[in-house]
């Protein structure tokens, strides 16, 4: 087995046993909230974080991990004779992966960089497969070659309760937040290459948006064209748990028994809110 170590950021997401299992490394993004900074998932949990938020009035906001960060951890195994693959969020919703490149130019070799064009598990199921690649005995340039077309196989969808933390973060008007209210709006966000884009807007109670999340996995079902191994569910905060248990009875009505339910960090809560649900799988095509 080609001797290199896994790296990734907090936002994929993945839960302990695995990052235990396989020996990945984490850098987390930091939390800002107020005048206060933590590490995500390391000095601060999603329940602490809108406990603090509402506690401060004020939107946490979220800033990109350092280049000298990613020096630091680079170097650390660098200096012990490995091979490095980071494996980060799509750098179209993050300057993390920019200030990886920028490290990068400090070391001439046995660094990599893949962009995973992800978010929080959809990152993670790109992870996972370098893990897998590792295991069965590939090297990081063969394994480099097959995340790039397999990260394009990931599917995310999110169906989000309330406007409320997309118009605070910026990514939505906020007369879109007034009618999305008005309206009981729940969007649906679809997370397309290095983007996010609302695909539905399902009007009335959450549950209608969590059916359209399991009609999103219906059409690529008819195919028989998804990957039965790899479907996860992401919540951010207990609020959602009776969500996850109403996407877990959808799916085991399709006969998804193997589902990874995993929960969101900080990064991710902050932009979507409580009561979110997102659901992930892998076309085999």
């Amino acid at each position: 087995m080609e001797n290199f170590v896994i790296v990734t950021d907090s936002t994929s997401d993945l839960p302990k046993d695995i990052k235990d299992k396989y020996g990945i490394e984490i850098i987390p993004l930091c939390i800002n909230i107020g005048e206060d900074i933590y590490k995500d998932g390391v000095e601060l949990s999603t329940i602490e974080l809108f406990d603090l938020a509402e506690e401060k009035k004020t939107l946490p906001k979220t800033s990109a991990i350092a280049p000298a960060e990613f020096a630091e951890v680079f170097n650390k195994y660098i200096s012990q004779g490995k091979k490095v693959l980071f494996i980060g969020i799509g750098s179209g919703f993050s300057a993390t992966l920019q200030n990886a490149y920028i490290a990068l130019e400090d070391f001439e070799k046995d660094v990599f960089i893949v962009d995973s064009e992800k978010l929080t598990i959809g990152t993670g199921f790109v992870v996972l497969k370098a893990c897998e690649m590792r295991e069965a005995g590939k090297t990081v340039e063969e394994t480099i070659e097959v995340l790039n077309d397999y990260r394009k196989k990931v599917r995310t969808y999110f169906a989000i309760s309330t406007l409320e933390y997309l118009h605070k973060g910026g990514r939505c008007s906020g007369t879109a937040r007034l009618f999305g209210a008005m309206l009981k709006i729940s969007p649906i966000i679809r997370v397309a290459e290095n983007h996010m884009e609302v695909a539905k807007k399902p009007r009335g109670k959450f549950e209608k948006a969590l059916d359209e999340l399991l009609n999103y996995l219906d059409e690529d079902l008819k195919d028989k064209n998804v990957d039965l191994t790899r479907i996860a569910l992401i919540y951010p905060h207990p609020k959602a748990l009776e969500d996850v248990e109403y996407m877990k009875k959808g799916l085991l009505e399709r006969g998804i028994i193997d589902v990874l339910v995993t929960t969101a960090g900080c990064t991710i809560a902050t932009h979507c809110g409580p009561r979110t649900i997102g659901l992930a799988y892998m076309l085999n095509k």
